[in-house]
Formats: structure tokens, C-alpha cells, sequence
């Protein structure tokens, strides 16, 4: 399977298995896309990108596109 272009950029796959609240201080716009998919990046912000994501039935892929837009 090929490689999508945005997850060559090597600091957004990482973000996957960051908590969100380490993500939001990394890249602040961040919760510009966590408040679109409704994650909570304060009270729940101690739960990684991948777990949120799969909680809320939201594909990873899509989210790190987004992140890579407003890094």
C-alpha cells in the first residue's frame, strides 16, 4: 500500500501515540481540529490521538491530514 503523502511528514504519524494534550502543545492549532471532531483536548486531553480516534469512530488517517494542515 502506498504511502500517503501527508504521512510523510515526519512529525504527524508520531502524533498518533501522543496524548492530546501533548499534541496541543506541540502544534496549538491542533485544538482548532479536536473541537471539529468533537475530542476533548482538556479533561480527556491525557488520552492518545490513536485511542480517541478509535473511540469516537473517527478514521486516525483523517485527523493526521487535518494536524498536518494547521502545523
Amino acid at each position: 500500500m502506498p504511502v500517503r503523502p501527508f504521512l510523510a511528514e515526519p512529525r504527524v504519524p508520531a502524533f498518533r501515540d501522543l496524548a492530546l494534550n501533548a499534541i496541543v502543545a506541540l502544534t496549538p492549532r491542533a485544538v482548532e481540529v479536536f473541537d471539529r471532531y468533537g475530542f476533548d483536548s482538556c479533561c480527556g486531553g491525557a488520552k492518545t490521538l490513536a485511542l480517541v480516534c478509535e473511540t469516537h469512530g473517527v478514521p486516525l488517517d483523517d485527523v493526521l491530514r487535518d494536524l498536518l494542515a494547521v502545523s
